[in-house]
């Protein structure tokens, strides 16, 4: 029994933690485990809100890229009403300027190659009338009405033909080193208009540019 007892004695006695130890050392654990969570949550959400910014952004620039898309489309298809061309003349622009405002001149080039006309009134000032037959190759005449609507002398004509199918032909002529650049703009009402008479107008407008380059160059009681 003393012995017993004895044994007892010499066992070592277990020492147990304070109880502050036992008590916050957990709260510290877990509170760390929570500030970590809560620190990867963070950067999820807000990785997750860059990701939600840059794909709004990506929207928002493939609606702009569609938008002027659709806005260049709608330009380029836009119809067209006016056919312009021009033409370089080795003359002074008072020199072809002359050739446009001479009635007896104008009617020698007047028209598409192979046409003549016979000119009944041509009043070549700001208002005046301009009434003439034109005979095509063909023998057909086209009576045709117009009014110069504007006159800048020796710089520019506006012709409004009152005839159909209407337009308003204006002509600029301006210096060149020795030679006359002369810009021709036909503008007609439509575009429809302008499709229907495209294969026509578009070559008769040279070969009238072409007619009056042949005047201006004329030499005086040339043939």
């Amino acid at each position: 029994m003393r012995q017993l007892r004895f044994g007892l004695a010499c066992q070592p006695r277990r020492i147990r933690p304070p109880l502050s130890e036992r008590v916050f050392l957990p709260v510290i654990v877990l509170s760390g485990f929570w500030m970590w969570k809560g620190h990867v949550l963070r950067r999820l959400v807000s990785k997750r809100a860059v990701q939600q910014d840059v794909s709004r952004l990506d929207s928002a620039l493939d609606q702009t890229t569609i938008s002027k898309g659709l806005l260049k489309t709608t330009e380029t298809k836009k119809p067209m009403t006016t056919f312009n061309t021009s033409r370089e003349i080795p003359a002074t622009v008072e020199q072809v300027f002359a050739a446009i405002s001479d009635p007896e001149r104008l009617s020698r080039w007047w028209g598409p190659a192979g046409f003549t006309n016979t000119f009944k009134v041509c009043e070549f000032k700001n208002g005046g009338r301009w009434s003439f037959i034109m005979h095509g190759p063909n023998g057909n005449n086209y009576p045709n009405e117009n009014v110069f609507a504007e006159i800048e002398s020796p710089r520019k004509v506006v012709v409004q033909h009152a005839s159909e199918p209407e337009y308003r032909l204006t002509t600029v002529l301006a210096a060149s080193a020795v030679k006359t650049v002369i810009s021709w703009s036909q503008a007609f009402e439509s575009s429809e208009v302008v499709s229907r008479l495209e294969h026509i107008v578009v070559p008769a407008n040279e070969q009238n540019l072409e007619r009056l380059s042949v005047e201006v160059l004329r030499k005086p009681g040339g043939g």
